[in-house]
């Protein structure tokens, strides 16, 4: 059991069987090699579910495949508000920058 299952387990949601979250922004879109260790389904309100997924991306060297770019993700489909957040910035927990370029689709 991994870490997202032990978290869903203890919040009581539920893991997903899906393997992989659609490319939506470019962090998901980013390196050339991309991972998704564990899914689930979390609900945000009573209308409102997300999936949650341990994500990671490689960007090749010529060492090898390279290191592993880990990232905690949450994607909700939210068609209501596209019209009032055209443009969506993603934050890095670690250097506190967000990545340009990430726009909502």
């Amino acid at each position: 059991m991994g870490d997202l299952s032990k978290f869903a387990s203890s919040k009581s949601f539920e893991m997903s069987s899906l393997d992989s979250l659609p490319s939506v922004t470019p962090l998901l879109e980013h390196g050339t090699v991309h991972e998704f260790d564990e899914i689930c389904t979390v609900p945000i309100s009573d209308e409102l579910t997300a999936d949650m997924a341990l994500y990671s991306y490689r960007t090749p060297d010529d060492d090898g495949p390279g290191a592993p770019h880990p990232y905690t993700v949450v994607l909700a489909e939210v068609a209501e508000v596209a019209g009032f957040a055209p443009r969506l910035l993603c934050y890095d927990r670690k250097s506190g920058t967000a990545r340009s370029g990430d726009t909502a689709r």
